[in-house]
């Protein structure tokens, strides 16, 4: 798929590999280059249900190695849904560009707040976002678009009747990780946007394409399930 200049994405069974050669500023929870970090690459790994690692990062660099990326310049996640189940939604202001690709699996569907549990080892997040945008944001503007995009993600669980176990709306999963990175300097936009929040006109775009990709990759996954059912 073609984004911005330079930009890629590329899509395949087993991960999503987002590539942009110039460099990118990002803000991530990411477990492999997360925090507040300068990158090439973001890979969304796929390992299954049943991975469970007391090292993912060491995981992480072995894939990363393994699509010929950079581990020092990438951002890694890692999922047991079906990346190809992908949701993908793209957005164009008057001084950005974005983009915003998600994967869902839903298993351990939970509402914040309700429930505690913790983990001896890591277990694959199952709610991964990634919001590229070709603009030029302030760190304080990447942490703002964290906040907005995953409210937009919890808005569109809502809207598609995601439930926890308990049968109270979901707000997400147990494991969810967010990406948000701007070209910054290598952009050809000249303003600078402070803010990222959802009376932005920027925040309103994130949010907007975070919860369509959202839910079209709760479509794919539901349709996936139905046909399954069905075999």
């Amino acid at each position: 798929m073609q984004f911005i200049e330079d930009w890629h994405l590329d899509v395949h069974k087993d991960h999503v590999l987002v590539s942009y050669p110039k460099g990118f500023r990002a803000c991530s929870s990411a477990v492999f280059g997360g925090g507040i970090s300068e990158a090439k690459w973001i890979l969304n790994q796929y390992v299954g249900k049943s991975y469970l690692s007391d090292n993912p990062q060491d995981d992480i660099r072995t894939f990363v190695m393994q699509n010929q990326a950079i581990p020092e310049q990438t951002i890694g996640l890692l999922t047991a849904a079906c990346v190809e189940d992908l949701g993908v939604s793209t957005f164009k202001g008057d001084e950005f560009e974005l983009c915003a690709i998600v994967t869902t699996g839903i298993g351990n569907a939970v509402r914040a707040g309700t429930v505690e549990q913790r983990y001896n080892a890591y277990s694959a997040g199952t709610i991964n976002t990634i919001v590229f945008i070709d603009g030029k944001l302030t760190d304080g503007a990447l942490i703002n678009a964290v906040i907005t995009a995953t409210e937009a993600k919890t808005i569109a669980l809502a809207e598609m009747g995601i439930s926890d176990e308990e049968g109270r709306s979901a707000t997400g999963t147990t494991t969810d990780a967010i990406v948000v990175a701007a070209t910054c300097n290598q952009s050809p936009y000249q303003s600078v946007h402070p803010y990222a929040g959802t009376a932005t006109n920027l925040g309103h775009a994130i949010a907007c394409a975070v919860r369509d990709a959202t839910r079209m990759a709760l479509t794919h996954e539901q349709n996936r399930k139905e046909r399954r059912s069905a075999e």
